[in-house]
C-alpha cells in the first residue's frame, strides 16, 4: 500500500498500467489498464468585471466514460483567482480562518502546477470552479486551461497486495 501525493516533481502519470488503485471516498479497488494524455481542454467562464467573481461553474467539460479516472492540472489563462471546489459544496486548499487561491502567478511559486492537481472518476466527483477578477479592468473572457492525464480501470473484486491511495474528493474531517 502507498499514499499518491501530488509532489511529483515533473506531471506523470502517477501510476503505470498493471498496478492498483483505491479511490476515495468509494474506496474500491481498481487495476489500470490504459493510460492516454489528455490534451488541454479551455473552459470559458464568460466576461468578469475588475473586483468580481464569476458564478460557480459545474466542470462537466472534465467528465470521463465508465471506469475511467482523471488526473488533472489546471492554469488560469486571465488575470483571475480561481476557487475550486470538489464536491460543490466543499472548497480546496483551506485553512481554519482563510482558503488559497490559484492565480497565474501560482506558476512562479509552483512552476509544475502540482498544488492545482485534482482527480475525478467517470461523470462523479465533479470539479466546480469560480474566478475573481484581481485586476483593474473587465476580462473578456476568463479562460482556465485544464490537462491531464486518463487512466481506464478495471474493478478489482478483491483487495490487491498492493495499491495506491488516489483521493476524487476534498477529504473533510467531521467535527464535534
Amino acid at each position: 500500500m502507498s499514499a499518491r501525493l501530488p509532489f511529483a516533481t515533473y506531471f506523470e502519470p502517477a501510476v503505470k498500467p498493471r498496478e492498483n488503485v483505491r479511490l476515495y471516498p468509494s474506496k474500491k479497488f481498481y487495476t489500470v489498464i490504459y493510460i492516454e494524455p489528455l490534451q488541454p481542454i479551455i473552459i470559458n467562464l464568460g466576461s468578469v468585471a475588475s473586483d468580481k467573481e464569476t458564478s460557480l461553474h459545474e466542470c462537466t467539460e472534465l467528465d470521463l466514460k465508465q471506469l475511467e479516472l482523471g488526473q488533472w492540472r489546471f492554469l488560469p489563462l486571465a488575470d483571475v483567482e480561481i476557487t475550486l471546489k470538489q464536491p460543490r459544496a466543499t472548497e480546496r486548499g483551506t485553512t481554519k480562518t482563510s482558503s488559497t487561491k490559484i492565480s497565474p502567478y501560482s506558476i512562479v511559486l509552483d512552476p509544475h502546477l502540482r498544488s492545482t492537481e485534482v482527480w475525478t472518476f467517470e461523470d462523479e466527483n465533479r470539479v466546480y470552479i469560480s474566478a475573481k477578477n484581481i485586476s483593474q479592468y473587465t476580462i473578456n473572457p476568463v479562460r482556465v486551461l485544464f490537462f491531464g492525464w486518463k487512466y481506464l480501470l478495471d474493478e478489482l473484486k478483491e483487495t490487491p497486495a498492493k495499491w495506491t491511495d488516489i483521493f476524487v474528493a476534498t477529504l473533510v474531517r467531521a467535527t464535534k
